[in-house]
């Protein structure tokens, strides 16, 4: 496995950078997304579930509004391909990883790293 980590972001700016991956690929894609640690207890049971980007920003929204969590201080797993997954981790900052680094995924990590 390799992994990439970029520095720290607010949650605003987290939540501008799931903007940039669905635009990058296509703002109509559902991409499999899982909550991970900790509202992963509350919301699909930490498995993957397949979000449009309209469908993650309000679950995102419903979760903060809740006390859930919020993006930033709670993970979250994206997979854009079978090689590539995106952390969006609990201390604010985003782990690009796979199974073998190529130069996909350096321009997924340099999309979220600006």
């Amino acid at each position: 496995m390799a992994e990439k980590v970029t520095l720290t972001f607010e949650e605003n700016k987290l939540i501008e950078k799931i903007g940039k991956i669905y635009e990058h690929l296509d703002n109509d894609i559902k991409l499999q997304v899982m909550f991970g640690y900790a509202w992963g207890n509350d919301i699909n049971n930490w498995k993957y579930c397949k979000y449009s980007k309209q469908d993650l920003f309000k679950q995102l929204e419903v979760a903060k509004m809740t006390g859930v969590g919020v993006i930033g201080k709670d993970d979250i797993w994206i997979k854009i391909s079978d090689n590539i997954e995106i952390q969006f981790c609990h201390h604010g900052d985003i782990h690009v990883i796979c199974a073998k680094w190529n130069e996909y995924a350096d321009e997924i990590f340099d999309l979220l790293s600006n």
